[in-house]
């Protein structure tokens, strides 16, 4: 065998063992710690991932704005024997009093400062509502649970009447406005908080956790491992704290108990019509259970964040204007009818482009 096949094949061999180890070294890597497993290797191809997906830049470059947004003023609410709970403020110019509106985050390791709801903060701060944006409990700087394996210690409630009492101190404020935004699992959050709350007028939920498997399914361990990843957490939480979360705000636990009763707070539910067919038909049935006041919107164009994303919760955001532009629209002319809506078919030109529960595809 000539030198340089011998060469080659020591090469070769090499890389092989290389990549072997590497490998090997990967597995116990995510063995030993899934939650920075997940963080270090999976974060980043997620981050591409839903850019490419959400944005579609090849074809629609021309489309997509470059925003930068600064973080607003940050609040902390801290009181004896309770967690600490910090959330950023979006004011608008003027003495007010403005509308308010709560913005609850998904399950995101970057919390308040996720691409949609800097976005959502600096579009309604501009048309003249006051915006605060939490980190929920476990998320980005608000504290953790203080008890890990205690799915009580999980409950969201008492933090955002906490948020409410805030907003209501401050004399900017117009009581008689004030509404809760949630995105994803803030959406299930909003329905587990914000409710039975007579302080809230109006509720806007957007593609909601939905559990398509089933509310009492045993958590997977990589359902573990993201539940603490997005959280940070030290530990992997336990398949009881993922039950009975759902089971607390699983959609179609509060719509059986709430919104299938009529005279329930007024509320918008969201999906985009990129989602796939069997999240929009779940959804689709589940706002059909849903009486007055309720509105179900699918949102053209759009997959799961409204046509807006950033890169590790940085300040510089990329949004498709004609997406975004549409579900802001689509939030104020909500708001501005909230007294006055039905579950109906969008047919009022108040909304743009209207579909229906039984349209979703």
């Amino acid at each position: 065998m000539s030198r340089c096949h011998l060469r080659f094949r020591n090469i070769l061999f090499r890389l092989v063992a290389a990549g072997a180890t590497g490998c090997l070294g990967l597995a116990l890597y995510w063995q030993v710690d899934p939650v920075g497993f997940r963080l270090l290797f999976i974060q980043p191809a997620i981050e591409v991932l839903y850019f490419m997906r959400e944005l579609d830049p090849l074809d629609q470059w021309s489309m997509i704005e470059r925003q930068v947004i600064e973080e607003p003023e940050r609040i902390a609410l801290e009181e004896q024997g309770k967690l600490r709970l910090v959330g950023g403020l979006y004011s608008p110019h003027g003495a007010g009093p403005f509308p308010a509106i709560i913005l609850n985050h998904g399950s995101s390791p970057y919390g308040r400062k996720a691409g949609l709801v800097r976005a959502l903060g600096m579009a309604l701060q501009a048309r003249g509502w006051l915006v605060l944006a939490p980190d929920a409990r476990g998320f980005g700087e608000s504290d953790d649970p203080q008890d890990l394996d205690n799915p009580d210690a999980y409950e969201v409630g008492s933090d955002y009447a906490r948020w409410v009492d805030y907003l209501e101190s401050r004399p900017d404020v117009d009581p008689a406005r004030l509404y809760v935004f949630g995105h994803s699992l803030g959406a299930n959050f909003a329905l587990e908080s914000a409710l039975d709350d007579k302080r809230v007028k109006a509720l806007i939920l957007m593609g909601p956790e939905r559990y398509l498997r089933g509310l009492d399914e045993q958590p997977s361990r990589w359902n573990r491992v993201r539940a603490s990843a997005d959280r940070r957490l030290p530990q992997l939480v336990s398949p009881e704290v993922l039950l009975h979360s759902r089971k607390r705000n699983g959609i179609p636990v509060l719509v059986d108990a709430r919104l299938s009763q009529p005279g329930h707070t007024p509320t918008l539910l969201i999906d985009g019509e990129l989602e796939s067919k069997e999240s929009l038909k779940y959804l689709a049935a589940i706002a059909s259970r849903c009486a007055s006041p309720f509105v179900y919107y699918t949102l053209p164009g759009s997959g799961h964040y409204a046509g807006v994303r950033s890169f590790f919760g940085s300040s510089t955001v990329y949004v498709r204007t004609d997406i975004f532009g549409r579900l802001v629209d689509l939030v104020v002319a909500f708001v501005d009818k909230q007294g006055n809506v039905e579950t109906t078919a969008l047919a009022n030109a108040d909304y743009p482009e209207p579909r229906s529960p039984e349209g979703a595809r």
